[in-house]
């Protein structure tokens, strides 16, 4: 099993869906489907620093942990973070685990997405290089179906420019689906879930 680590910049905008199958359709028209699995996130903090363990299953596929550390930052309502993520071997899970606890992490949020991946059918070509496209749509109980519409850069590739029109591309792909701004959800599932719990 080969593990991956990298460093990115991840652009992404997410919305609230308000009627699943009529979003599927729109993105289907606009993207390919690629597959269909469950991620099991958990969130680790230890004062201000937290890392997202997420335990991602599909059928017929092996199960896959990725480690996550972001830096995160809204402009214009669309995420922009520093992206920090390596795999993790599964069997290696329970001893990771258990270091986060010896050195003062704890677990304060769990999280389960049931998503549909896409890729878009048009090539997102940023000055002179090819970048996916990446569609999500996911139910998170219990606060209901969102999409997010991302693309992700090398670090070692980034500038402002190339975040300017990333960004432009996908609030073109965002209309459309039909999508206006009063549907965006530009706060983070992890705050979400906690007014949930009060």
């Amino acid at each position: 099993m080969k593990q991956r680590q990298s460093k990115m910049q991840e652009i992404e905008l997410k919305a609230r869906v308000h009627d699943r199958e009529d979003m599927r359709l729109k993105i289907l028209h606009n993207a390919k489907f690629n597959t269909a699995y469950i991620k099991k996130d958990s969130y680790w903090c230890l004062k201000t620093q937290c890392i997202r363990i997420r335990v991602q299953e599909s059928t017929g596929t092996p199960q896959h942990v990725f480690i996550t550390q972001k830096e995160k930052k809204i402009e214009d309502n669309i995420e922009v973070n520093t992206e920090l993520e390596f795999e993790l071997f599964p069997q290696s899970l329970a001893a990771f685990t258990l270091l986060l606890q010896n050195i003062g992490f704890t677990r304060k949020l769990t999280k389960e997405k049931h998503t549909q991946s896409f890729t878009s059918k048009i090539p997102c070509v940023l000055e002179g290089k090819t970048y996916p496209l990446h569609v999500e749509l996911s139910n998170i109980p219990p606060l209901g179906d969102f999409i997010e519409i991302e693309i992700l850069i090398p670090q070692t590739e980034c500038s402002p420019s190339l975040i300017e029109k990333a960004k432009q591309f996908i609030k073109h792909f965002f209309t459309q689906l039909g999508l206006s701004e009063k549907d965006i959800e530009p706060r983070p599932y992890s705050a979400l879930l906690q007014q949930t719990e009060k």
